[in-house]
């Protein structure tokens, strides 16, 4: 049910993205029909905060930095504003502590260790999905757009399940941390803010570099792990801890790649296919004119 009421939230936010794009278009004398697509490669680092004797941040905490594919779309709907779609896929190697064996040595004194695992978990791939404003400031070949908007990151921890047997003992107790989802999987969805921005500099009317700095901080409520041993004969619960975080899913992406103005539409108003050059000949001249988008520099 989490993730319908979070799709339900983007279609809102990107409907009403598209009313406010129809209410400044119709002051406009032509619509702006373009879309500039970025595709971007980078780095993150997980910023999350590590509390002494929280379990849940040591098992959640990756090893940065790591690998960042960056896929993000703009359209401006104004001269100065517009919005944005980003999807950002973290695809860390592994976990800054391996939790298991940290926590198999503390027990090892008292316990025997029932199911051994030896090989270290690795994290999942991690996307984030933002949607929101952004604003431009441009002249003929730099441009710099800050950008706000809010979406979901779904960050990984890892699973860990010890059975036990008490040295000296017959007692046999089973410990396990409490962190999946109501879908099974190692991972939540966390509501993020994102902040960010991309200096641009086009290189001719075809393509553009970009670098892209992004900040994502959780909002809303604490997440919440739990921890419990049970008693295997009496099936009673002997042990129970809460482990909490407000910082899960906190990141930051530097990224750098290229920019494509993408043209919706290849007829001209009489209903005749132009040329590409022609298209973008046409599309720059009208962003002069009616949006800013790289002024002349001609005197």
């Amino acid at each position: 049910m989490k993730r319908i009421h979070l799709l339900v939230l983007l279609f809102g936010i990107c409907s009403l993205l598209k009313a406010q794009e129809g209410q400044q278009l119709s002051h406009s004398r032509e619509s702006n029909k373009l879309l500039q697509l970025n595709v971007g490669l980078g780095t993150g680092f997980d910023l999350m905060h590590r509390g002494a004797g929280n379990a849940f941040a040591s098992m959640a905490a990756k090893k940065s930095p790591f690998p960042v594919l960056d896929f993000r779309l703009e359209h401006f709907f104004s001269r100065k504003w517009g919005w944005f779609a980003n999807i950002k896929i973290g695809i860390p190697s592994k976990y800054r502590t391996d939790y298991y064996s940290e926590l198999v040595r503390v027990l090892e004194k008292d316990y025997y260790i029932r199911n051994h695992i030896f090989e270290k978990q690795k994290p999942p791939v991690t996307p984030c999905l933002a949607v929101g404003f952004v604003h431009r400031i441009e002249n003929s070949h730099w441009a710099f757009y800050p950008r706000l908007g809010i979406g979901v990151n779904s960050p990984g921890f890892q699973d860990v399940f010890i059975g036990l047997k008490k040295k000296g003992g017959n007692q046999l107790y089973d410990t396990r941390y409490d962190i999946k989802d109501e879908f099974g999987q190692d991972s939540r969805d966390i509501f993020i803010l994102s902040t960010g921005f991309s200096v641009n500099y086009k290189l001719n009317t075809y393509c553009y570099l970009f670098l892209s700095v992004d900040y994502i901080q959780p909002i809303g409520s604490r997440s919440a792990m739990e921890s419990v041993t049970t008693d295997l004969y009496t099936d009673e619960v002997v042990d129970r801890q809460i482990y909490k975080t407000s910082t899960l899913g906190r990141d930051l992406s530097v990224c750098i790649g290229v920019g494509i103005p993408i043209r919706l539409g290849g007829k001209d108003k009489k209903g005749k296919t132009t040329s590409r050059k022609e298209r973008m000949r046409k599309i720059m001249e009208q962003k002069r004119k009616s949006f800013g988008l790289f002024p002349t520099t001609a005197k």
